[in-house]
């Protein structure tokens, strides 16, 4: 479940769009490598279409095409043309998938059938907000009942990484606290709850609702908050999934069985409640050295070409102009690893990069990240956890929508109240009430759950 939703709310917040399939990055292999197209290629990221011609004394660019806010356009598409196509015109719902066959979404590179999981999840839940403002406001026309849907919606999706997916991989007290204290602030909900915001501090009552404030740097999503996301190994190389009413197996399946078109007949042969079940009962992979998935350094893309997305990662941080590990610790004021045996507690590991690299100062940011000592209760390594808990206040104190705008004239009093009254607990049951009892003693949803007759 961890994976899937990550992956989910990636596709909302960053791309740098579709690769020119021209001039690749070539990665030269040894003689022996078992590459099976060698040499390696790599598409390079698209150039930034604003840059001025022969600006090369100026800093790498890119251009995101998504939108860096809580819109859940991973849901809703980017464009008139992609919001048309997933809405049925009435009652302002949306299609369970497009509705031109052309826009098989299983076709685009990096779909899976966890993300489909999300994004089926979260359209039934955008339905069920639209009855709920129908019944609230029924002259409501297709368009508004759409429009103030997507912003519940979204908000929802918003609430839950904040308070529940992010707590859940850095699952520290401290941090746990700090997290909610975004949202809820040391009121605490109970408190919001029963009395609202007691003040226009964001630390007293959060963040939701408050001003928005840039600190005076227009907002984006970086390309080192890029590069700390590229966490592959929390996907699984093998799935066994699993019927909800019994724990009987439903199908073992390799990853490659649920990636790309594959992952349609899965989505339609097993019921969702048992493929949610699988995931919710499945632990994600370590995100650390030697845990990369075998199917994604071996992944078969769309057009048939293979990928090997272990080296795609390293390249694209290098390509972008992300720093090297130990200048990346330095420019966040932490101190540098001094040797590879202070970047790592694990010995055998300090002698394979040692082995790979020679100079401390050339380790790539993913390594450096992936083989760090993980703190208690966490995930993914402290260096990462820095740009995480920046950009977790930073996505909310600069987004209107859940600022200044985040009030009852814009979502309504409903919709306002759905999102404080909901959890990604509270929306897998809405839709797939046979989960209760597995998520009955889960207290976070993206926990492991109660397997089915334990």
């Amino acid at each position: 479940m961890v994976a899937a939703w990550l992956q989910f709310v990636i596709r909302d917040w960053f791309s740098h769009g579709t690769s020119p399939t021209e001039d690749p990055w070539v990665v030269p292999l040894a003689a022996d490598d078992p590459w099976m197209q060698p040499p390696m290629r790599i598409m390079r990221t698209p150039d930034d279409p604003t840059r001025p011609p022969g600006a090369t004394d100026l800093p790498q660019t890119r251009v995101n095409v998504l939108s860096h806010w809580w819109d859940a356009s991973q849901i809703y598409g980017v464009s008139a043309d992609e919001q048309k196509g997933i809405r049925t015109g009435k009652a302002g719902k949306l299609l369970p998938l497009p509705d031109d066959p052309a826009k098989d979404p299983s076709r685009v590179p990096g779909f899976w059938l966890g993300t489909e999981m999300m994004r089926t999840l979260f359209t039934r839940e955008h339905n069920a907000i639209c009855d709920r403002l129908r019944a609230e406001y029924p002259t409501w026309p297709d368009e508004e009942l759409f429009q103030r849907a997507r912003l519940v919606n979204a908000a929802l999706i918003a609430k839950i990484h904040t308070v529940e997916w992010t707590p859940a991989v850095i699952s520290h007290p401290t941090t746990k606290a700090a997290l909610r204290a975004n949202w809820f602030g040391l009121e605490g909900e109970r408190v919001q709850r029963l009395f609202g915001r007691l003040t226009d501090s964001e630390a007293v009552s959060g963040i939701p609702g408050g001003k928005a404030d840039h600190y005076g740097v227009p907002y984006s999503l970086t390309e080192e908050f890029v590069a700390v996301y590229r966490m592959h190994p929390l996907i699984r190389d093998h799935w066994h999934l699993r019927h909800v009413a019994d724990d009987s197996t439903a199908r073992d399946c390799d990853f490659r069985d649920l990636a790309g078109p594959n992952a349609l007949p899965v989505l339609n042969d097993i019921g969702m409640a048992d493929l949610l079940y699988s995931f919710g009962t499945l632990h994600p992979g370590l995100v650390t050295l030697h845990n990369f998935p075998r199917h994604l350094q071996e992944f078969r893309r769309p057009d048939g070409n293979f990928q090997d997305l272990a080296a795609t990662d390293i390249l694209r941080s290098r390509e972008l102009g992300v720093p090297r590990y130990n200048e990346f610790r330095r420019l966040l004021g932490l101190a540098p690893a001094k040797d590879f045996h202070d970047l790592t507690g694990n010995p055998e590991w300090a002698e394979e990069i040692d082995h790979m690299y020679r100079d401390i100062e050339n380790v790539d940011l993913m390594i450096g990240l992936f083989a760090e000592r993980l703190p208690a209760g966490f995930a993914f390594s402290d260096t990462a956890f820095r740009i995480f808990i920046l950009m977790a206040s930073r996505r909310l104190n600069s987004d209107r929508f859940l600022t200044d705008y985040y009030t009852p004239a814009v979502y309504t009093q409903a919709g306002l109240d759905w999102v404080a009254d909901n959890s990604m607990s509270t929306v897998l049951l809405r839709h797939h009430p046979q989960l209760r009892s597995s998520l009955a003693s889960v207290v976070n949803a993206f926990a492991p759950w109660t397997t089915s007759g334990v």
